[in-house]
């Protein structure tokens, strides 16, 4: 919708009311201003995309899931979890070898 008070401004405006898991959207409303440039309708799209996204029940589920992975912390990885070659001790370490063992 064309804004004739916003001049070079973009606005994004969401109505939701209280659904059984939370809230929902019901209307989206984009107000873009007459001397606004193009960029800056376009950079307010990511909101629209993220407002839309977390909607209706996957939405939830989608947030329920970010939330969890969240409060569990960051994945175990492999490079954490192994304990880190250090080349001081490999020197001192002691070797084995099958002729050392069978006598």
């Amino acid at each position: 919708m064309i804004d004739q008070n916003l001049e070079n401004g973009v606005e994004v405006h969401a109505t939701q009311r209280k659904g059984l898991l939370g809230y929902d959207m019901t209307s989206l409303m984009v107000r873009v201003g007459t001397s606004a440039l193009t960029s800056d309708v376009l950079a307010h799209a990511r909101t629209v995309q993220d407002l839309r996204r977390y909607n209706g029940l996957l939405g939830k589920l989608r947030l329920l899931v970010e939330r969890w992975r969240n409060a569990r912390g960051p994945p175990l990885t492999a490079a954490r979890s192994a304990v880190p070659f250090r080349p001081d001790r490999a020197a001192t370490s002691p070797t084995w070898s099958w002729a050392s063992s069978i006598s």
